[in-house]
């Protein structure tokens, strides 16, 4: 019984009067997609280290853009 919504819709700067970046929204959605296994099937906690992808809570793009990829 473990699921997650990922939208990326206010993960598009174009969403936010900016140039559309299919790369940038392709690495966030990545992002948020391997956090989010991570929490559900791994059962991993969110750490304040910005380098690992499980950094959190995320409240902006900046944020995002700034956790990398990896755990």
């Amino acid at each position: 019984e473990r699921f997650a919504v990922v939208s990326t819709a206010r993960m598009d700067d174009a969403a936010w009067g900016g140039a559309p970046d299919a790369q940038r929204l392709e690495a966030r959605l990545r992002k948020m997609v391997t956090k989010n296994l991570g929490i559900l099937y791994f059962g991993l906690d969110q750490t304040s280290d910005r380098r690992s992808v499980m950094f959190g809570p995320i409240p902006g793009l900046g944020d995002l853009d700034s956790a990398g990829e990896d755990f």
